[in-house]
């Protein structure tokens, strides 16, 4: 009884909270849950059957497509498309600049406490799944300047794509201008500074490939 009376408030209070947002402008598909606390800008395009859990942000030019799964405190902002049935991990963190995009495919696992963010473009391909603390970037700080800090040195950026079916492990960093191969498997806490081939298996920091998937590791994803 006790259960079924907390199931109703929380499907009434998910209902309001969508009204809220239609009525503040916000474009929402059918069949959407909000938790408590979720913020969504009046830009935002949510697909039918998304979940914001609680918590959630959503700010800027952000699609949503069906059935994406925000989870607890997890923050989405600027100029980015999520495919549908992806999962965005508690507590991360995907963000933009201005003039830059991020565009992630349909069915991607993106773990609690990842942080992807662009300052020109990241491109994240179909089926990938990124395990916990994760960390992608297209961009850094110069340097040169050595009687200031690199922080007032201008950020440059170059893109980065991620593609379809790559596995990043606990702890691995992706950075700026990196290409990541179709079915490439990268192991826990590697730095990613050169592009990967696809189907390659790498480790370490800098991060290398060690071998290259099988024939069984392809006919099980399907690519032969």
């Amino acid at each position: 009884m006790l259960l079924s009376i907390v199931r109703t408030l929380t499907s009434l209070r998910s209902r309001g909270v969508g009204c809220w947002l239609q009525f503040k402008g916000v474009k929402i598909g059918p069949g959407c849950r909000f938790g408590s606390k979720v913020k969504v800008g009046r830009d935002v395009v949510l697909g039918a059957g998304v979940s914001l859990q609680d918590g959630a942000e959503v700010h800027g030019c952000v699609r949503l497509r069906d059935h994406v799964v925000v989870q607890k405190c997890a923050e989405i902002v600027g100029n980015i498309e999520v495919g549908q049935d992806t999962v965005i991990g508690s507590y991360s963190f995907v963000s933009t600049m201005p003039d830059a995009c991020i565009q992630i495919g349909e069915r991607v696992l993106v773990n609690s406490f990842n942080v992807i963010g662009a300052g020109e473009q990241v491109l994240i391909g179909n089926d990938c799944i990124f395990a916990a603390n994760v960390q992608i970037t297209d961009s850094s700080h110069r340097f040169e300047n050595i009687e200031d800090s690199p922080r007032h040195d201008p950020a440059f950026s170059k893109a980065v794509t991620i593609g379809r079916a790559v596995w990043l492990g606990s702890g691995v960093k992706v950075l700026m201008g990196v290409q990541i191969g179709e079915g490439a498997v990268v192991g826990a806490g590697a730095v990613v500074s050169r592009s990967l081939p696809a189907m390659g298996i790498a480790v370490g920091v800098p991060a290398k490939v060690v071998r290259q998937r099988g024939a069984r590791d392809m006919r099980e994803m399907g690519t032969e």
